[in-house]
């Protein structure tokens, strides 16, 4: 990433970080924040110690998304700087349609983060990917780290059924990046919904990603599981 780039990403992450009431936690990481800028800005990327500079940059700002990340509302800042952070680390995921051709590789990346209730009946869950409206997948070389399935009819309704990361990744972006690009698909659609565990995380991640809890938009939800 160009030096310029790299600037006005993290000065549009500041100056959004400084309009938002975090308290003296979100403030502190926004004065740390502003050090690395100063840093980088006083750097040069043609001398010999630009490497280093940005080794320790990146040390801080990989340090610095954990402290963000524990600030009550400032979870799409920390999303923000990991998309930066991995994007200086220069390990791009690779996005693409799944087409239900790794069934072993999807069952390994469902165990990895403890979904029971699909490893246990693996034919269900093959049976589910080939009656998918759509899956989009994040590769790194071949390896699957992450995947979203939708199912519905692409125009009324579009259901998240699932959106997983294998561990080692997660809080790099990917899980949102998934999101983004495989909602892009159906832009025109007239409600997008999910059922999801009743966390801050999972509340705040979904609400930065433009969905609203159903019970502020007046609705209720009804499920039976089995």
């Amino acid at each position: 990433m160009e030096k310029e780039v790299l600037l006005q990403k993290l000065g549009t992450l500041l100056k959004r970080m400084d309009e938002f009431d975090g308290g003296e936690a979100l403030s502190d990481a926004a004065a740390t924040l502003d050090d690395v800028i100063l840093l980088i800005d006083e750097s040069d990327p043609q001398e010999e110690d630009w490497p280093e500079v940005m080794e320790d940059a990146l040390a801080e700002l990989t340090d610095l998304c954990g402290e963000i990340a524990q600030v009550p509302g400032a979870f799409p800042f920390s999303e923000k700087l990991k998309d930066v952070i991995r994007e200086l680390k220069n390990k791009p995921m690779d996005y693409r349609k799944y087409e239900g051709d790794s069934p072993e590789k999807v069952l390994s990346l469902y165990e990895s983060v403890g979904w029971t209730n699909y490893t246990w009946r693996p034919e269900m869950l093959r049976q589910a990917y080939a009656h998918s409206l759509f899956a989009l997948a994040a590769y790194e070389g071949e390896a699957l780290i992450g995947v979203v399935r939708l199912v519905g009819d692409g125009a009324s309704i579009l259901y998240v059924q699932d959106l997983l990361v294998r561990p080692e990744y997660q809080r790099r972006g990917i899980g949102s990046e998934l999101l983004r690009r495989a909602l892009a698909q159906f832009p025109q659609v007239y409600q997008t919904v999910l059922l999801t565990d009743d966390t801050e995380k999972t509340r705040a991640f979904y609400q930065a990603m433009g969905l609203t809890d159903a019970v502020e938009a007046g609705c209720r939800a009804f499920v039976r599981f089995q």
